[in-house]
C-alpha cells in the first residue's frame, strides 16, 4: 500500500472518529501521519536528495524524514518556485497537529474533540495544499 494511500486511510478515519466524537487521541495522531505520509510519498516519488538536504542544512545525525525536518525538507524541495505566504502558514498548521500527536500519544493528558475537529480540518488544508502542488509535477 502507497504512503498516499495510508494518508487518504488515516484522513478517513479522522472523520470517522469525529463523526462519532470518539477515539479523539488516535484521530489527533492519525491528522498527522495523514500529512507525514503525503509529504513523504511526495518527496520520494520526486526523487527528493533528502540525503543532500540534511547535509546542506548541517542536520548531522538526522535521519532522512525525520519528524523535526520532513517540513522543511518539503519546503526546500520547492525552492525556485516560490511558495506564497498563505501556502507557508497553510504548511505551518503541520507543527499543530504535531503538537497534538505528541499530547495524544505520549501525555496522560488527552486531546479534546474541538481539537480533534481542527486538526482535521488543518490537516485536510494541508493534503489539498500539497495537492494542488503535486499537479505541478508529476507524482503518482
Amino acid at each position: 500500500m502507497s504512503l498516499r494511500s495510508k494518508s487518504d486511510e488515516n484522513i478517513n478515519l479522522v472523520g470517522y472518529a469525529v463523526s462519532k466524537q470518539k477515539y479523539q487521541n488516535v484521530a489527533a495522531s492519525r491528522a498527522y501521519y495523514s500529512v507525514f505520509q503525503r509529504i513523504k510519498h511526495f518527496l520520494v516519488e520526486t526523487d527528493f536528495d533528502y540525503d543532500g538536504f540534511l547535509e546542506r542544512n548541517n542536520y548531522k545525525g538526522e535521519r532522512p524524514f525525520s519528524h523535526r525536518t520532513i517540513k522543511l525538507a518539503y519546503v526546500e524541495r520547492w525552492k525556485g518556485a516560490t511558495l506564497k505566504l498563505n501556502e507557508l502558514n497553510t504548511l505551518n498548521l503541520l507543527d499543530d497537529l504535531r503538537h497534538k500527536r505528541i499530547k495524544a500519544d505520549y501525555s496522560e493528558a488527552s486531546v479534546e474533540p474541538r481539537d480533534v475537529e481542527r486538526c482535521m480540518g488543518n490537516a485536510k488544508n494541508i493534503i489539498e495544499f500539497i495537492e494542488n502542488r503535486e499537479s505541478e509535477v508529476k507524482v503518482d
